[in-house]
């Protein structure tokens, strides 16, 4: 959404005085005539015929009229609640109103009083002239948007061939990136397909049926073996052909495995005892604690087992040593000569899902019998719903000919009904033909669920639901819902929602000046990454409020940002911290965001600042208008770049945005390009990170405006517009807008809590049905 703030750049009109114009007295009950005059001397020199923020303001029939304006959403709500018109909303925000837009419209003055109560009476009458001269305006009520027919985007696809096929594959490495709208990468409408795209897509399925053949029928069990003395320690020293822990710590190893199934993790240890306590060994996949063990003395050692099921992919398996002690009783330590990760073939899910298929035998059973069994499932799975009359009869008498043509293996048939799958239609794209009510099916519903908070396609239970028809029943779909929330898979939303809107994703990209910044190497870029994921997830997925991404002050930091960002404290490992003291405070702080929003030898408070306006209030700042020059040189001027901005913004078609853009980059000077802390700016002056917006509200540093935004009620309509836009896949317009507002209203009852705006989205009748 666009606010009334983000159409600037906009010379008051010469007609009118500064401080805003008297309207101009009108018959009595006439509601259009003091608002066309209003908009005829202010504000239709910018929002005229191709108008800013294609808000044309010159016909007020036609602005009522037209199903969405731009951006902007209806002039009434669909309770009849004034304040909750969303028109009059912005326009008052304007004013100094409402989400810190203060007196920004038109620039260089606001309405006067008799003007924004012209306006108010007019929205109020739902965009009537004359009260009562025509029936009343309905209220504002939904309608589902009518969404195209998209494809699987390359995030989904990669998590679509893992749960399909419980493979390690990625086809997304080999094809071209994914085009983006409204910052997201869901929408159908940016979701094309070329040629090109076509043709590396029929060679990466290609590869992930050959991969799925080769894992599936080569027999034998997954091992993946680590050598102690090559994972990586924080204390300790080499013991033989393994790795003494000989004071608190851990022993860390990366590995990946092919297949997702029920692994078992093997750790070969013993220990040195000191009376009472046995040594105590914990082992931590992928960060939790997944057992601790007691370790009895002396060698030799003794094989230590922990079962766990694995998604494919890398993992990290860290074995940490708890309690050391070391006085005249003796010296406890833990030594680890070897770890294992092991997976019999037959429990692999995959194997599990289509086992009738996997154990037939086609010389015994006939390869027409054992082709039916394994795709029949497989089939079923990857299109998202049961198969049609014929639809398997035709794959399979295919691959019967192609196989009776060629002469070809059993297992080089499956690979090519595995390849025929993956290129269907059925499964890259999803189709949604709804119910004659406009309501969608149970199993078109769950993969628009599964698509939403799995970035993948519907698992066992979710089908099982979709199959028995009760998907549709709220109560089985708020549960269905949270229960895919707490679900591994559910990080797809931290990486992708959370990547895309809040620039997770781009973390790393910050190239500070190597010549300058030394330190920043691609392992910082990677724990600055890792540190916005772990921020995020507890945001969207754990214990804490959404508004937790901008105010928490604890988050986890490992050691090299411990060093970077001057923590005193000891880190071994990730661990939270408390980083108030060193002046960090939330997503804000991150030291990778910070240099992904600056120049490589200087920092940039405007881009600093319109990245908050754009990502966390929804408030992008629009074009300049025509004949200004974008661009601001900091070396022009004296003083500070604070000052030297402030004759910058004296100018009114620049103070239009930068009177709100500023504040906010500002509160980040005490952060160089690098995102390191500093005590003065670029030009060497004393950084003064305090700021005034434009409705009067001050705050003092970056934690004072994470204070200030997290209350600012912008914050959360902007979070559920984000989430119903990448859900959903559509724009926000006048038809969904009050599908928006729903979820909002949810989402702020339960406390600003992520799992409750998700729940409210999915409600909507705008996620359950398909639009005209």
């Amino acid at each position: 959404m666009l606010l009334w703030t983000a159409l600037l750049g906009c010379p008051s009109s010469p007609e009118c005085p500064e401080g805003g114009c008297t309207p101009v007295p009108s018959g009595e009950g006439d509601l259009c005539a003091p608002v066309r005059t209003t908009f005829d001397q202010q504000c239709v020199l910018c929002h005229g015929e191709d108008g800013a923020g294609d808000l044309d303001l010159r016909d007020l029939e036609a602005l009522v009229e037209r199903p969405a304006v731009g951006a902007f959403l209806p002039l009434v709500a669909s309770d009849g609640d004034l304040d909750a018109s969303y028109l009059w909303l912005k326009l008052r925000g304007t004013q100094g109103g409402v989400g810190g837009g203060g007196a920004t419209m038109p620039p260089g003055g606001r309405l006067g009083d008799d003007a924004l109560a012209a306006v108010q009476a007019w929205v109020e009458a739902g965009g009537q002239c004359v009260p009562g001269d025509l029936p009343v305006r309905p209220p504002v009520v939904g309608e589902p948007t009518p969404l195209p027919i998209r494809r699987l985007n390359r995030f989904e696809l990669d998590n679509a061939v893992r749960d399909l096929l419980g493979s390690d594959v990625r086809p997304s490495a080999s094809l071209p990136a994914d085009d983006t709208l409204e910052g997201f990468d869901t929408l159908g409408e940016a979701l094309t397909l070329s040629d090109v795209h076509v043709e590396q897509l029929e060679l990466a399925m290609e590869a992930v049926a050959t991969g799925f053949v080769a894992q599936t029928w080569s027999g034998g069990p997954i091992e993946v073996a680590l050598d102690p003395q090559q994972m990586v320690p924080s204390t300790g020293g080499a013991q033989g052909d393994g790795w003494m822990l000989w004071a608190n710590g851990t022993l860390v190893g990366d590995f990946e495995v092919p297949l997702a199934g029920d692994y078992r993790v093997e750790v070969r240890a013993w220990g040195t005892q000191v009376p009472p306590d046995p040594v105590q060994m914990a082992v931590m996949v992928d960060g939790p604690i997944v057992a601790t063990i007691d370790v009895p003395n002396g060698a030799p050692w003794l094989s230590y087992i922990v079962d766990l099921t694995l998604e494919p992919g890398e993992h990290e398996v860290s074995v940490a040593f708890l309690n050391d002690s070391n006085g005249p009783d003796g010296d406890r330590n833990l030594v680890v000569d070897g770890v294992r990760v092991l997976l019999d073939r037959a429990d692999s899910a995959v194997y599990r899902r289509y086992e009738d298929g996997l154990a037939c035998d086609p010389a015994a059973s006939g390869r027409t019998v054992c082709l039916e069994a394994l795709f029949g499932p497989l089939m079923t799975h990857a299109f998202r719903r049961p198969l049609e009359d014929g639809e398997l009869g035709r794959l399979v008498a295919g691959l019967d000919t192609l196989a009776t043509t060629w002469d070809l293996p059993y297992t080089e048939t499956v690979t090519a009904g595995v390849h025929a799958v993956l290129l269907s239609p059925h499964f890259l794209f999803r189709p949604e033909a709804g119910l004659p009510d406009g309501s969608l099916t149970d199993h078109e519903l769950a993969t628009r669920l599964a698509g939403f908070l799995w970035s993948s396609i519907p698992d066992t239970e979710l089908r099982q639901h979709a199959e028995a028809g009760d998907l549709s029943e709220p109560s089985v779909l708020e549960a269905q819902t949270r229960r895919m929330l707490a679900d591994p898979k559910a990080a797809a939303l931290v990486d992708s929602f959370g990547g895309q809107w809040l620039w997770l994703r781009r973390i790393g990209q910050g190239a500070p000046d190597p010549g300058l910044y030394p330190e920043v190497d691609d392992a910082l870029r990677d724990a600055f990454t890792e540190q916005g994921r772990r921020l995020v997830h507890d945001a969207l997925l754990g214990d804490r409020p959404l508004s937790s991404i901008l105010t928490r002050t604890d988050p986890a930091i490992d050691p090299s940002l411990a060093s970077f960002y001057g923590f005193p404290g000891t880190i071994t490992t990730w661990q939270e911290v408390d980083l108030a003291l060193e002046g960090r405070v939330g997503l804000l702080s991150n030291g990778g965001l910070l240099a992904a929003l600056s120049n490589p030898t200087s920092s940039n408070p405007v881009r600093r600042g319109k990245w908050m306006m754009t990502q966390l209030l929804c408030d992008a700042p629009g074009d300049p208008a025509p004949g200004v020059v974008a661009g601001f040189d900091p070396e022009v001027g004296e003083g500070s770049l604070r000052e030297r901005f402030a004759v910058h913004r004296a100018e009114p078609v620049c103070a239009s945005c930068h009177d709100l853009m500023d504040p906010l980059g500002f509160s980040l000077e005490g952060f160089g390009p690098a995102g390191e802390a500093r005590s003065t700016d670029d030009l060497g002056f004393p950084v003064d990170t305090s700021g005034t917006l434009p409705d009067g509200r001050s705050f003092d540093g970056p934690s004072g405006l994470a204070d200030l935004l997290a209350d600012d009620p912008l914050f959360t309509l902007c979070a559920a517009e984000k989430a119903f836009i990448y859900g959903l896949g559509a724009r926000v317009d006048a038809r969904n807008h009050p599908y928006v507002l729903e979820a909002h209203a949810r989402f702020v009852e339960g406390g600003v809590f992520f799992d409750d705006l998700v729940v409210g989205v999915v409600l909507t009748d705008a996620f359950r049905r398909r639009g005209p």
